[in-house]
């Protein structure tokens, strides 16, 4: 599959490549992915736990998240609800090879997923699946960045006002 880059450049404007963090604790599956989405023109970070991904989030821009749901310490639903919090316009995508329903309910309703996929994945589903996330992540941060542009705008205004009542005194 190939990633349609004429509309991703589009919504991420000046930005080229999307760029992509693959968080699971084997190597060899990050590896994997890495290889797959580095051949798709992605920008790729890998971490090994949740922790060192909040740490690559923390100093890098991230459009979307391919993250396994269960690894020692912190699974993929608790990742993904800090991430949620920090930073709301990332795309977030679990990719697990078990699949029980309490797991995928849990990923819905707290960490409010973009998708759960299987293990072993299927390559171009899961391309499609990243490429299709990246406009839902930028939207979500357009609407964020746009309230809060209004709520500034709404403190400022009483000030804005008393200025412009006190030049017509």
């Amino acid at each position: 599959m190939v990633i349609n880059k004429e509309v991703i450049n589009k919504t991420l404007g000046e930005k080229m490549n999307p760029t992509i963090l693959l968080v699971d604790d084997e190597k060899d599956v990050c590896s994997a992915l890495n290889r797959s989405f580095r051949r798709n023109n992605f920008k790729v970070f890998e971490a090994n736990s949740g922790e060192q991904a909040l740490d690559v989030l923390a100093n890098n821009s991230i459009d979307v998240i391919v993250s396994d749901q269960r690894m020692p310490e912190m699974t993929g639903t608790q990742f993904f609800s800090v991430v949620k919090n920090l930073y709301p316009n990332v795309g977030r995508i679990i990719l697990s090879g078990h699949s029980d329903i309490e797991d995928l309910q849990e990923a819905i309703n707290e960490a409010n997923i973009y998708r759960f996929l299987p293990k072993p994945w299927d390559e171009k589903q899961l391309l499609e699946t990243v490429n299709s996330a990246i406009p839902q992540a930028i939207s979500i941060s357009k609407r964020f960045h746009s309230s809060e542009r209004q709520l500034i705008r709404s403190y400022d205004q009483p000030i804005v006002d008393a200025a412009t009542e006190q030049k017509k005194q």
